[in-house]
């Protein structure tokens, strides 16, 4: 079906989608409450960071191969 560069080009895509997603909610701050917990900026400073680091690393493993 899909080769392996294929499938990391993919969850590149989906980590880099997550990552914006983070750094959309530090730039605007709008309020995130899961349960009772209110979710902060460092944690999704946190989502930001791990996320596009998880992307770029991908993304070049999607392309060496």
């Amino acid at each position: 079906m899909f080769g392996r560069s294929a499938w990391m080009f993919l969850a590149a895509v989906f980590f880099l989608v997550i990552g914006h997603g983070g750094f959309y909610r530090l730039m605007f701050g709008y309020e995130i409450t899961l349960g009772s917990h209110h979710i902060g900026h460092v944690s999704s400073y946190l989502v930001f960071v791990v996320c596009i680091g998880l992307s770029i690393a991908l993304f070049r493993e999607s392309k060496a191969r």
